[in-house]
């Protein structure tokens, strides 16, 4: 009978330390991926190391695995790190479609657009996952994607020679710029728009980007963006 309850409180105590350890390792990912997600656009280098330090990736499920990859796969992205596939984005898009994540869904979406436009350049699929993007954004708050989406939609139609289509799209990314107060990438979109205007005739609309741009240029911390910016004032 002593035997017993030796045996059984020896149970209760690996028990009580699986739990524990359970319990830590749960919290030490929720705050890896808190962390990678408040430092992806400014350092996603910081952000990828986070996430790449994280040991039990494999084993994550549900909303803990749906954003890791959403997280993992932007961060790459943003490392410029090559993918030969958006598998793993997927998995976040499967995840969130279905549930009343907006933002969440719309990030995912446009992080599969950027995934296939860029790396396995598939320009047809990258549009339609932008645009399924789009239709997330009367329900987003997060203003720099939602800036994003509409400036990658801008991009697209750009290259395609939709030009209006194309300035809608960014005069749309411009104004979540502002309401997201994101200066560089309002002075980065500005610029693609003044650009748009020139070759659409609209002398009045482009000289008024680029009377913004001469302001805001010095103020920037973006050294590439500024010279784009005079090189551009220049011809």
């Amino acid at each position: 009978m002593k035997r017993e309850k030796n045996i059984l409180f020896i149970l209760t105590i690996l028990l009580l330390l699986a739990c524990t350890a359970c319990y830590r390792s749960t919290r030490h990912v929720t705050e890896h991926l808190s962390q990678a997600e408040g430092l992806i656009w400014a350092a996603p280098d910081s952000a990828l190391h986070l996430l790449e330090s994280i040991s039990a990736s494999r084993h994550l499920t549900g909303k803990e695995q749906a954003d890791y990859a959403l997280l993992l796969s932007l961060a790459q992205y943003r490392c410029y790190i090559p993918v030969s596939s958006d598998s793993l984005i997927n998995l976040a898009i499967e995840y969130y479609k279905d549930k009343n994540d907006a933002d969440k869904k719309g990030a995912a979406f446009y992080v599969k657009g950027c995934i296939l436009e860029e790396y396995c350049k598939d320009i047809p699929n990258a549009l339609l996952a932008y645009k399924e993007a789009e239709t997330c954004i009367p329900d987003m708050d997060d203003k720099q994607y939602v800036a994003r989406i509409y400036s990658s939609l801008g991009y697209i139609n750009k290259k395609s020679f939709h030009l209006e289509p194309a300035k809608e799209y960014y005069q749309k990314a411009v104004q979540a710029n502002i309401d997201g107060k994101d200066t560089v990438a309002y002075a980065s979109n500005l610029l693609n728009l003044s650009t748009l205007y020139y070759t659409l005739h609209q002398a009045d609309s482009a000289n008024r980007c680029i009377n913004t741009l001469i302001d805001i240029a010095d103020s920037l911390n973006d050294l590439d963006l500024q010279v784009k910016i005079y090189n551009n004032i220049a011809v």
